[in-house]
């Protein structure tokens, strides 16, 4: 593997394993962008990212432990909408009652 080929493979190793300790989701997000965006730029560059099975196998573990993490994040996501949608049904569904008729009633607006 030749030099920019291994400095790929550094590159694409250190922003998974900043994505998979970082707790702020847009960071995390931001960080599998542009590892997306290494390993893009490396296929159309034609190179060739021949690791050993050991890091290939260590690779594979992270890619798992990436995966269960988005899961995470989709579900806390999905919890926050559905909280967001019952409150946003339960204020369309109040209704102010007041002892006063609406205003049309006490004043002419066809004047």
């Amino acid at each position: 593997m030749s030099t920019p080929d291994r400095q790929i493979a550094r590159d694409f190793v250190r922003l998974s394993r900043e994505a998979l300790k970082e707790r702020n989701r847009e960071r995390l997000i931001d960080l599998l962008m542009e590892r997306g965006r290494l390993i893009f730029d490396a296929q159309t560059s034609g190179s060739r990212l021949d690791l050993p099975l050991h890091e290939l196998k260590e690779c594979l573990e992270r890619e798992v432990d990436l995966l269960s993490r988005l899961n995470y994040e989709r579900h806390k996501l999905l919890v926050q909408m559905e909280e967001l949608s019952k409150s946003r049904n339960a204020a369309q569904k109040y209704r102010a009652k007041f002892p006063f008729p609406p205003l049309p009633v006490f004043f002419d607006t066809t004047t």
